[in-house]
C-alpha cells in the first residue's frame, strides 16, 4: 500500500458555510422572547465560536490547528498539527465518506470522552489523494466490522 498524504490548506467553502451558520444561529437567537442580556450574551457565544472555530479549523492559524492527514504503508493514520505533534488517532464510526466530502470523527488517546474531526473538500489539488483516502475509509471500515464479527 502506498503512503497517503494530505496536506490541509485553509477552505474558504468551509468557511463559507461556518459564516452562514453563525448567522442564521444569531438571527434565531435574536428572535427568541427572552431578555435583551441573555440574547446578546449567547449571540455574542455564537459569534466568538465562529471565530475560534474560523481560525483553528478554516484558516489553520492556532498551534492545535491540523496541517496534514497521512496514512503511512502500514494503514496507519496519523495526523499533524501546527506545533509539529503527530498523533495517531483512533477513527470513529460516524466519520462520513462522500465524493466531495470527507468528515473524519476520532478520539485522540488519553481523552475517553472528546470526539473530534477533520472536514476534508475535494478540490483539484488534492483529488487524487482523497480518492485513496476514500479507499482506504472505507477498507477499514470493513476491516473493523470484520474484526468485531
Amino acid at each position: 500500500m502506498q503512503a497517503i498524504v494530505i496536506q490541509l490548506k485553509p477552505s474558504p467553502l468551509l468557511l463559507g458555510l461556518l459564516g452562514c451558520v453563525s448567522i442564521v444561529c444569531c438571527a434565531i437567537l435574536a428572535q427568541l422572547q427572552l431578555s435583551l442580556a441573555i440574547k446578546l450574551g449567547l449571540i455574542i457565544l455564537v459569534v466568538f465560536s465562529t471565530i475560534y472555530f474560523s481560525l483553528r479549523d478554516v484558516l489553520l492559524l492556532l498551534p492545535q490547528s491540523w496541517q496534514s492527514v497521512e496514512v503511512n504503508s502500514q494503514g496507519t493514520l496519523k495526523l499533524t498539527n501546527k506545533q509539529g505533534i503527530v498523533f495517531e488517532p483512533k477513527l470513529a464510526d460516524s466519520s462520513f465518506i462522500h465524493e466531495y466530502v470527507t468528515i473524519l470523527n476520532f478520539k485522540r488517546s488519553g481523552f475517553k470522552w472528546r470526539l473530534l474531526s477533520v472536514i476534508l473538500f475535494t478540490s483539484q489539488e488534492n483529488q487524487e489523494e482523497l480518492r485513496k483516502l476514500r479507499v482506504w475509509l472505507r477498507w477499514w471500515k470493513r476491516q473493523e466490522d470484520l474484526s468485531a464479527a
